[in-house]
């Protein structure tokens, strides 16, 4: 669409990733650009769309989406703008939910560790 799209098909594009993402078994890595960033995390947690304009987000950030230990059945974000993560940290938040990244660019010169198990997921429209 010319104009981009509106803030319902944004919430639902990021309603379906995660549907999909629910379904797969194992670590999944998932980056984002900034802005649809900030969206999956309000999506996350419950928030409407138009509540991820409260999410700043910088380049290179690692984010942690998952699950409230002693409620397995609600959403949280338990790491948010990280520089670094370990592979332990990230390893261990992946059991209970998904790793969001930032997208980066080369001259920001930074290296993003991935566990190895970990499958990449393309979130196509």
């Amino acid at each position: 669409m010319p104009e981009g799209e509106s803030p319902k098909q944004v919430s639902d594009r990021a309603d379906r990733l995660f549907e999909r993402l629910l379904g797969l078994e194992g670590n999944i890595a998932l980056f984002s650009h900034g802005q649809f960033g900030c969206v999956l995390a309000a999506r996350w947690i419950g928030l409407p769309a138009f509540a991820g304009r409260h999410f700043a987000i910088y380049p290179a950030r690692f984010g942690i989406f998952g699950h409230e230990s002693d409620y397995p059945q609600r959403r949280v974000i338990s790491l948010w703008n990280a520089e670094t993560i370990s592979l332990e940290r990230a390893g261990a938040a992946a059991d209970r939910g998904a790793v969001e990244c930032s997208a980066s660019s080369p001259e920001h010169g930074v290296r993003s560790l991935v566990d190895a198990n970990a499958r990449p997921f393309a979130a196509d429209r």
